[in-house]
């Protein structure tokens, strides 16, 4: 599902008339998936994965004002508690060859 949708009605009463259904049978659907909250969430995360993928020299403030984050903070620990590692050093692990080992620092 695009992101700018997902945005764009980014609440289960938007999802509801979009889709032509009741509110709490969005629910229902969405609640095998942590609820429309974490929808939301993982489609954000997804998109600023995209971005910092996409563009190198894009600052963490405007992917998380793109991606619907409060600001770059709440897009670190939101990214961190998902993928393990904050979106820098995800950034970083993308340009490092895979053939190359990391180096070891003493």
């Amino acid at each position: 599902m695009p992101y700018a949708w997902i945005a764009q009605h980014a609440c289960q009463d938007g999802w509801a008339r979009a889709f032509g259904i009741s509110p709490t049978h969005v629910s229902r659907l969405l609640a095998g998936s942590g609820g429309a909250a974490a929808v939301i969430e993982r489609a954000r995360l997804g998109r600023a994965c995209d971005l910092l993928q996409a563009n190198p020299s894009l600052n963490l403030t405007a992917i998380a004002r793109t991606c619907g984050f409060t600001d770059a903070s709440h897009l670190v620990r939101r990214f961190r508690l998902s993928c393990g590692v904050t979106p820098a050093a995800w950034r970083r692990s993308l340009s490092r060859d895979p053939l190359v080992p990391p180096s070891r620092t003493g």
